[in-house]
């Protein structure tokens, strides 16, 4: 884990102290060597994550064994459109601009040009100032 931090050995030493030997430093050595790796597989730290693979120790091996094992896939590139689709395909009497804004998480001007733009494409209509689905399922 020394090495994996970047820390050096003394000429004629190693980077164990005495104190890194003790069992209550080395549990907290093994939290936090379970918590980086943790949060470098979650993150897709790859670089550290080889890093820790080759570690000298045992234990940190195997806490990032365990970390990569246990980390959950990695969340899907966000689609505006797609999210603007289903929205409008799930409200009953379609929606406005603003409220689609509001149901993707988006400001009312990249609502109003993402609408606009699948109405172009004939992926939504216009009821009045409601966006309902061009296939029918909204009126």
């Amino acid at each position: 884990m020394a090495g994996c931090c970047g820390l050096t050995t003394r000429p004629g030493g190693n980077s164990k102290s005495t104190a890194s030997r003790s069992p209550e430093f080395t549990g907290i050595v093994g939290s936090i060597t379970a918590s980086t790796a943790a949060l470098a597989a979650a993150e897709g730290f790859t670089d550290l994550l080889a890093r820790l693979e080759n570690d000298e120790d045992a234990s940190v091996r195997a806490a990032t064994s365990a970390a990569q094992s246990e980390a959950p896939p990695p969340a899907p590139e966000k689609d505006p459109a797609h999210d603007a689709l289903h929205a409008v395909q799930a409200a009953i009497f379609g929606l406005t601009d603003a409220e689609l804004a509001e149901h993707i998480g988006v400001p009312e001007s990249q609502a109003f040009a993402l609408a606009a733009q699948l109405v172009a494409q004939g992926r939504l209509t216009r009821r009045g100032k409601r966006l309902v689905s061009a296939q029918g399922g909204a009126a």
